[in-house]
């Protein structure tokens, strides 16, 4: 009989771990669904843009500090 309980117990457990990652995957869909409706920008895709704008904010630094360099001579 316990066998019988320790098992049912596993299989309950495996159904809520189930149900959980099914809750959390359909709450994922949904809040990216919002997210392109309300066109939303994804995280790694700022995090890029955030980059290249930094590296280039740093090249116009370095073309801009040549360019003094060149007038004053």
């Amino acid at each position: 009989m316990i066998e019988d309980v320790a098992a049912m117990a596993g299989g309950a457990l495996n159904i809520v771990g189930s149900l959980r990652h099914q809750a959390r995957e359909d709450l994922r869909s949904r809040l990216g669904s919002a997210a392109d409706r309300l066109d939303l920008v994804h995280r790694d895709d700022l995090d890029r843009a955030l980059a290249m704008i930094a590296a280039l904010e740093r090249r116009i630094a370095v073309l801009e500090g040549k360019k003094a360099k060149g007038s004053a001579s």
